[in-house]
């Protein structure tokens, strides 16, 4: 007689699972409950001639993440690499399955939902993140049914829960972004290496996003003009279709031109180049003569045992910037806050329209020719800030 599969564990995300028909049905992560499941899909299974029954109430929440995540994988990757969005997406649906991973999908409803969100609140998430995890755990939902894994009717019930109202709900709350003083700035300046006092100087001068002033590159610069262009590879709204311009003021060109005799591939910003001033630093600061030390061979920069990258990441360079406020006994800021620092002196001197101009604003509905037309007002805008 046939053998009836076995209960057995997916190592890697901790769920069990029954392989029926050359199909892996997920069970959860608890046990008890995992058996009792199996159990009763083994018994539907047998009755239904061992064949499984297609029946919609047999696919899980747990199967819904685990397919939704395998997705998500691949759909949310910029330029060869995962974008954070999968990172947020993966936490979001983190305490879905734990609360509802082996319900059957088809009677998660509203108030299962509200449940999760209450989950949130517990760990101390704060109002507009929360709405923007549960925004997330919809999508996963309106993915599954168009996939067909289950009826489009879950999805319209989940939209029935509104999202957490200002002081009206246990979520705590945020402050917008502000824009760090001058004053500030200067202090940390003091005690930030000169590569990424420089960095900090050009992103404040160019109001641009710090993803975007790690990526400077001599060959994506256009020098014809008197105020330089620069395109990045990889910006935020590059997948709507979006082209980003940003312009560079005479004062950061005067900061910029000693890194553009690199490679026009190169990057302006090297951290390796941080890495080996400090050591060229440690050895004429040295009290000990270099014959009583253990000398190394390998030349690579590293930090923490890991080689360095040819570039700053958005988070190695705020790190940098934490670091520096520490030792400088200020309040800690981080890189956006030059953004918004930006924003509020182009606003006061040419209005909303100049400044998401300048910072790179756009609607989707933006077209490729008004887009042309934003490059000439750029220009003529940053020739007036100077």
């Amino acid at each position: 007689m046939p053998s009836i599969p076995k209960l057995c564990v997916h190592k890697p995300t901790g769920q069990y699972y029954v392989a029926l028909n050359g199909q892996q049905i997920y069970l959860g992560t608890s046990k008890p409950v995992a058996q009792l499941r199996y159990d009763e899909l083994i018994a539907k299974w047998i009755s239904n001639g061992r064949q499984l029954p297609e029946q919609r109430d047999d696919v899980a929440v747990a199967d819904l993440v685990i397919k939704y995540v395998k997705h998500s994988k691949s759909y949310y990757t910029k330029n060869g690499k995962q974008t954070n969005e999968f990172t947020q997406i993966k936490a979001a649906l983190r305490p879905l399955n734990q609360l509802y991973g082996t319900l059957a999908a088809i009677e998660f409803g509203p108030k299962k939902l509200d449940i999760v969100r209450s989950a949130m609140i517990e760990l101390d998430w704060s109002r507009k993140h929360i709405n923007k995890q549960v925004l997330r755990i919809r999508r996963m939902f309106k993915w599954s049914a168009e996939q067909e894994f289950i009826p489009g009717s879950i999805v319209e019930n989940l939209k029935a829960l509104s999202g957490l109202k200002y002081g009206r709900s246990k979520a705590k709350e945020t402050g917008d972004v502000q824009p760090v003083l001058l004053e500030i700035v200067e202090k940390t300046l003091e005690h930030l290496p000169k590569i990424i006092a420089d960095l900090v100087r050009l992103q404040m001068l160019m109001g641009c996003r710090p993803g975007e002033v790690v990526q400077l590159k001599p060959g994506r610069i256009d020098r014809s003009g008197e105020i330089w262009l620069f395109s990045p590879e990889s910006h935020k709204n590059e997948h709507h279709g979006h082209d980003r311009t940003i312009a560079i003021v005479s004062e950061a060109q005067d900061i910029l031109k000693p890194y553009l005799l690199r490679d026009a591939d190169a990057y302006c910003f090297d951290p390796r180049e941080v890495i080996e001033q400090r050591k060229r630093n440690k050895r004429l600061n040295r009290k000990k003569p270099l014959r009583y030390e253990k000398r190394k061979t390998k030349t690579t920069a590293k930090i923490g045992g890991k080689a360095v990258k040819d570039h700053y990441t958005t988070d190695s360079y705020r790190r940098a910037i934490t670091r520096a406020c520490k030792a400088a006994d200020v309040e800690t800021w981080g890189p956006n806050r030059l953004r918004h620092a930006r924003a509020t002196e182009i606003r006061e001197l040419f209005g909303l329209e100049g400044a998401q101009l300048f910072l790179g604003h756009k609607s989707a509905a933006i077209t490729q020719t008004y887009a042309k037309l934003q490059t000439s007002r750029l220009i003529e805008l940053s020739k007036k800030l100077g």
